[in-house]
């Protein structure tokens, strides 16, 4: 065996078990790149619904004191907030879910790529949704249901 008949031996070993390697390498980074883009999106997407239900509880307190001094329990009120929560949310999914169900029907004709969104895959960006609208909807309808009442009456805002 010749010199460069070793060689291309040897690179051929080499190409067989360090390429596939090297590819599953470079799509295991961009998968958890594209994880960790996810989870950033959902982190902001929960700190925007946290603050704004916040500032409902801020802009509603005398809306809130009245409930309470008309004999509303801290339940009633806390309900009243998550299900207005988990209701904009959810909106905001369905919302999504129509737009992104346009993407697959534009790459199918444009380029001939056989996308589609699955039943499946809507109910859980749906179900996401709802899930994040009570996630960041708890703690300002804990803060609305702890109100005192007398200071929730007197508020001027």
């Amino acid at each position: 065996m010749s010199w460069i008949e070793d060689q291309f031996e040897r690179f051929t070993t080499w190409a067989e078990t360090s390429i596939p390697a090297a590819v599953l390498a470079v799509v295991v980074v961009l998968l958890g790149y594209l994880i960790a883009l996810l989870f950033k999106h959902l982190a902001a997407r929960l700190l925007r619904r946290w603050s704004s239900g916040l500032v409902g509880v801020v802009e509603r307190t005398r809306e809130i004191g009245v409930r309470l001094a008309l004999g509303a329990r801290k339940r009633d009120i806390r309900r009243q907030f998550l299900l207005e929560a988990a209701l904009l949310s959810t909106a905001g999914g369905v919302l999504g879910v129509l737009i992104g169900g346009l993407v697959p029907l534009i790459v199918r004709w444009k380029f001939s790529f056989p996308a589609q969104l699955t039943p499946g895959i809507a109910l859980m960006g749906l179900l996401l949704a709802t899930i994040v609208g009570l996630v960041a909807g708890y703690w300002p309808a804990r803060n609305a249901s702890n109100l005192p009442v007398v200071d929730a009456l007197r508020d001027e805002t």
